[in-house]
């Protein structure tokens, strides 16, 4: 059956035709417009029931709404916007090399800025003690914001803040001084636990907080005062990839004595992992994996389904000594104390980084809600492989300018290689990433090959030992670069193709080896270096003798690097 306006009116002329005190009756003039009114709203109505129905089906959802509803049924609760964490340095001496005759308390909550809109607020408080030049703080992204209300008595009380800013993971609820407990569901309380449950308002515009009923979780009393603290946070646009950005403190602080002191800061790391509210899709794709992993975390794939539900998690892989024997050729069943019961972790952020020591604390901690008491949780970073693709393309068809092919290659290149495309235990093979540029419009051939570069650092002055990720390495393509802000890198040698160094004017790499086979580099300079060895960070180019970039390691990473790095020459094949 049909419901489109024409069926409908049909439908409607039929039966009416079909009874005897309408058979004489005319279908024009007021009676026409009568049926056109009914058919109309009919017809809206059935628009309005398949509305409805769709909305119910999981996988036909279009509104958020619909489908928080019924994620309460997987026992799944989206996100709302999440703020970036990291760690800043504070110190009374605006060097961080002096120290203060008294201990400074820096109290929870206490706020650092940017000296503009972004702000960061301490998540615990801490003192810089005497004996202290300076202290690292764990902050996150986001405005200390408070709210009270006063109970009635009510059973299952519930109180409602409508800011959609409103941070996850950091509040807390006291009622009359004391600090309350979020639980999932107050069903699981006893009459006497001081607990609440806490929850999303369905369009994210705020959150609802629901008390008990003296059965289940213990009830406010008349006039009972609840204070909420909570952090107001930019979400994704508050993360801080750079150091050096929050320099201004915005409380004021006091020593032991009361007296007020001038504290510095900056942010020696990134402080990111900053999110916005949950995306439609994600929560389509991630509320059935989380319910199917049970809440429990006993296998593999169980620890990577629950860790991306952590909101500092946007990509994963895991590995334990299953893992461990096959990548080292043990048979599969061997014991081995150091790796029992070891759950081993890699993981980047939304923003393509590895999680700071302050975002991994937060996973682990969290894992340990789903995890057996005997596992070991442990993170390793992420080694990211760089590729940059040297594209020499030829044109035949005239009639597709060699600009706009040449732009083609790269956007389609950045999108098909960027992390967020690519994944852990993903390989680049050549085939692919060949026919893949050959079905772009306009290329007729091309002429390409991949360089890899890995990013290290000094561990002395100025000297540093490390493995290149890939090998055997290609003798005479080793290039060494120099940088101390990561974005202008200067070269300073390359291989002679006979495992030695050749070096750049200015520099001195005297005693600077590399093993082709297994890409291990020793590399030492001499001269030319000025700043502290921990200011430098190393890039080295390379090419591999296989054709196919393959991991070796479980936290391998392959991605493209920027733009800029990419190598793309293109001309018309002659006439």
């Amino acid at each position: 059956m049909d419901f489109d306006v024409t069926s409908i009116k049909n439908r409607i002329i039929g039966y009416l035709q079909s009874t005897v005190s309408w058979a004489t009756i005319l279908l024009f003039g007021t009676n026409t417009r009568l049926i056109d009114a009914v058919t109309e709203e009919v017809h809206n109505l059935a628009k309005y029931d398949e509305y409805l129905t769709r909305e119910t089906k999981w996988t036909l959802a279009q509104n958020k709404t619909s489908l928080i509803v019924q994620s309460d049924i997987l026992r799944y609760k989206p996100h709302r916007k999440i703020g970036a964490i990291g760690t800043i340095k504070v110190s009374s001496s605006s060097t961080f090399d002096s120290i203060y005759a008294l201990n400074i308390p820096v109290p929870k909550y206490t706020v650092f800025s940017n000296d503009d809109d972004i702000k960061v607020s301490t998540t615990i408080g801490e003192n810089l003690l005497a004996s202290e030049s300076y202290r690292e703080l764990a902050v996150v992204q986001g405005t200390p914001k408070t709210a009270t209300f006063i109970a009635n008595g009510d059973n299952y009380e519930t109180f409602t803040i409508s800011n959609d800013s409103f941070a996850s993971a950091y509040y807390e609820i006291y009622v009359n001084d004391v600090l309350w407990t979020e639980v999932n569901d107050l069903r699981s309380s006893s009459s006497i636990d001081t607990d609440y449950e806490f929850n999303n308002l369905l369009d994210f515009t705020g959150i609802k907080i629901k008390m008990g009923n003296d059965i289940f979780g213990k009830k406010l009393a008349n006039g009972d005062v609840i204070l909420i603290k909570y952090i107001e946070t930019l979400g994704i646009e508050g993360n801080v990839l750079s150091t050096g950005i929050i320099t201004t403190v915005e409380s004021t602080i006091t020593d032991i004595d009361d007296e007020k002191v001038e504290l510095y800061c900056t942010n020696t790391v990134r402080i990111d992992g900053g999110l916005g509210v949950e995306a439609l899709e994600d929560i389509r794709t991630d509320a059935p994996t989380i319910f199917q992993a049970g809440n429990r975390a006993s296998a593999k794939e169980d620890y990577k389904i629950i860790a991306k539900q952590h909101e500092y998690v946007y990509k994963i892989t895991c590995w334990g000594v299953y893992e461990y024997n096959l990548d080292n050729n043990l048979d599969l069943w061997t014991f081995l104390d150091n790796e029992e019961n070891v759950v081993n972790l890699s993981a980047i952020t939304s923003g393509g980084l590895n999680l700071t020591d302050a975002q991994k604390s937060v996973v682990i901690t969290y894992l340990n809600n789903f995890k057996s008491p005997t596992d070991i949780v442990q993170f390793t970073d992420v080694e990211f492989i760089y590729m940059i693709f040297n594209v020499q393309t030829f044109v035949l068809d005239r009639s597709n300018p060699l600009s706009t092919v040449k732009a083609a290659i790269l956007a389609n290149l950045l999108t098909e290689y960027d992390y967020t495309t690519m994944d852990f235990e993903i390989n680049v093979y050549e085939t692919n990433w060949k026919s893949f540029i050959e079905d772009i419009i306009g290329v007729d051939h091309h002429t390409s090959y991949i360089e890899i570069y890995g990013l290290y650092t000094f561990e002395s002055a100025y000297q540093s030992s490390f493995a290149l990720s890939l090998f055997p390495v290609t003798e005479s393509t080793i290039k060494i670069y120099i940088s101390t802000d990561e974005e202008t890198y200067t070269l300073i040698g390359t291989d002679d193709g006979l495992g030695e160094f050749t070096e750049e004017s200015g520099y001195d790499l005297v005693g600077s080896t590399i093993n082709y086979e297994t890409g291990a580099i020793l590399l030492i300079v001499g001269s030319g270096l000025d700043e502290t060895y921990t200011d430098y960070t190393i890039k080295v180019i390379y090419r591999i003798d296989d054709d196919d970039l393959e991991f070796n390691k479980r936290y391998q990473y392959f991605r493209i690097a920027n733009s800029a790095e990419q190598n793309i020459t293109i001309e018309y094949i002659p006439e």
